[in-house]
This record gives C-alpha cells, structure tokens and sequence, in this order.
C-alpha cells in the first residue's frame, strides 16, 4: 500500500486534501499576475470554453442582476472573452459598455468575438489595481471570478481602484465567506482568495442583496452576486 493511501486511510481524504495544498507553493503578486497574462496562449481552447459559458445560468443572472440596476454605463473588471458583457447585451444595452483583462491575447479573442456578435465595447488591457478610467466614469462596476486571482498585496488597492472609477454600483460576482480573514485556496500555479467582502469593504459600500447560485450553477469558484451600493 502506498504512503497516499496510508495517510488517507488514517486521517481521511479531507484531511489529505489540506496536507496537499500545505504543500503546493503560494503564488501571488508578480508571480499570479505574469500566470494569468500568460495562462490561455498556452491553451488557446480556454477562450471557446469561456466564449461558450455565455449560455450558462450563471452568466444569465449575473446580467438579470446588473439589468435591474439603474445607470447607463458598466465596467467589467476581468472580463475574459467578454461572455457576461455578450450576456448583459441581451437584456439591456448601455450607453457605455467597457471591459478591461490582463492578457493581450484574451483582448483580442473578445474584440473578435463580441465584434462578430454585433457588440463593440472599450476594451483596455489593464490590471483591476491600475484601472485607464477617470474617476466616477461608469455608474456599475462588475468583477466575476476576477477577485478571488488577486492577492493580499493587491486587493485592496484593486477594490479602491474599482470604486474610485464606479459611482453607484458594484456587483461582485466572487466566492462569498463569512470568515473574518481571508481563506487561501492553493492551486500549483497560482492562488484563490476566498473573501469577505462585506466586511472588507465596510464604510466604503453598502451591502444591497447578495444572491447565492446552485451548486450546479456554479462557475469554478462563483458561487455567488453581491451588490453593493455606493455612496451619493
């Protein structure tokens, strides 16, 4: 029997689990940020996954969430191949519909993609902790799967960044915890952040709803949309 099997017959897979990611290295700051620049040039079939996940439930009530807001300007930080700005434009169009992403690759899949759709949004290739926006630019400011790369060298910058460019609304379609600190979720070549960002972003936005998805709906770590309101 080998040491794995053991171990796992001993304390349980559960705990096996922990003992692995203990294990793995803890990537952030430049590290995390050059993998997710990098990541789908190596595997360019990560953009058809994306572009296809438009249909998922998760995208629709992400854009059933963000049409029922008012405003007539949107801001999705991280917004891949553009699949939630693709969904949102089916239910409601904005004056002014922009994206930013890390990768120069993934930019050009979405221009492509959203331009074959009918759809030209701004799209800027720029990091959520540095954003090409003038303050108070976009009425709804979104991140969906986007917070949960960023490390705590980042976050907070990032969700300033965020705020100083959005004026009434944030949605932040990320995994929702209670926990008071943050909960490292370790991958080998990068990691998640599990966060409050209720009590993160306390005095700076005010929890409206928060709406948690079923687990068959869920995307990766999304597994909730919380809108925050911002103040007037």
């Amino acid at each position: 029997m080998s040491l794995k099997a053991v171990v796992k017959r001993i304390i349980g897979r559960r705990l096996t689990r922990y003992v692995q990611q203990a294990r793995m290295p803890r990537f952030d700051s430049g590290a995390t940020r050059h993998w997710w620049q990098t990541r789908d040039q190596a595997n360019p079939g990560l953009y058809e996954f994306y572009w296809q996940s438009r249909h998922a439930a998760a995208r629709r009530t992400i854009a059933e969430t963000v049409a029922a807001l008012d405003g007539n300007s949107l801001l999705e930080v991280g917004c891949h191949v553009g699949p939630n700005l693709w969904s949102i434009a089916q239910l409601r169009g904005f004056e002014r519909l922009a994206g930013t992403d890390l990768s120069p690759g993934v930019l050009a899949e979405a221009r492509q993609r959203l331009a074959a759709a009918g759809l030209m949004p701004e799209l800027e290739l720029a990091a959520a902790d540095d954003l090409p926006f003038s303050d108070k630019s976009f009425d709804i400011g979104l991140t969906s799967v986007t917070l949960v790369c960023i490390g705590p060298e980042a976050i907070d910058a990032s969700l300033a960044e965020i705020i100083r460019v959005t004026r009434r609304w944030l949605v932040l379609c990320e995994p929702w915890s209670e926990a008071a600190t943050d909960r490292p979720d370790y991958y080998p070549d990068t990691t998640y952040w599990i966060r409050n960002y209720r009590a993160r972003l306390r005095g700076r936005a005010e929890l409206a709803d928060v709406r948690h998805l079923a687990r068959n709906d869920h995307i990766g770590h999304l597994d909730s949309i919380a809108v925050f309101r911002l103040p007037q």
